[in-house]
């Protein structure tokens, strides 16, 4: 009598030998992703939405959230823990909080102003990458300002950064809307 086999699975278990299948390297479950370092250097808020989109996709629960969160912190931001007590470590909403306050963009918009006042552009340096700068400081210097007005000041402030100016006059020139258009 022969002997019957199991049906072979479209995934079959992975071993060192066998590298994942691309149904199973693009779909469904991160496979436990870890999330990235923060360490204060990068935009809290821009860190938290990467941390959050990774922590719901992977269905992690209030205590697993700040285990993960804890256990990314690095430089600056890992000495924000001596502040906080050994309960308050372990909750998800404590830990935010305390980052917040520590590197949320709130906190620095004096010093994101003064450094959107005297910025101007580098020897070399792209207009690509200046008017990005640009519109990355007015975002955070004036976070309350409706989007028009972001454009507008983001448009003023990239003129004024250029440095040259017959480059200067030339983007007057052209009335541009807003900063991708001086961009053109």
């Amino acid at each position: 009598m022969p002997a019957t086999t199991a049906p072979r699975s479209l995934n079959p278990p992975l071993t060192p030998a066998s590298p994942p299948s691309h149904t199973q390297r693009t779909c469904g479950h991160l496979g436990g992703r870890k999330p990235s370092d923060f360490d204060g250097k990068v935009g809290w808020e821009a860190y938290l939405a990467q941390f959050e989109l990774l922590a719901d996709a992977q269905n992690w629960g209030g205590t697993e959230r700040a285990m993960q969160l804890v256990a990314s912190l690095r430089g600056a931001a890992l000495e924000v823990l001596a502040h906080l007590t050994s309960l308050q470590r372990t909750s998800y909403s404590n830990v935010v909080e305390a980052l917040r306050r520590r590197f949320g963009h709130h906190q620095q918009v004096e010093v994101f102003r003064a450094n959107l006042k005297v910025r101007i552009r580098c020897w070399g340096e792209p207009l690509p990458q200046l008017a990005q700068e640009i519109e990355t400081l007015v975002r955070r210097a004036y976070p309350t300002a409706p989007e028009e007005m972001m454009n507008v000041m983001s448009r003023e402030h990239f003129v004024d950064a250029l440095h040259d100016k017959d480059l200067q006059l030339y983007v007057k020139q052209a009335h541009p809307g807003d900063v991708q258009e001086a961009l053109t």
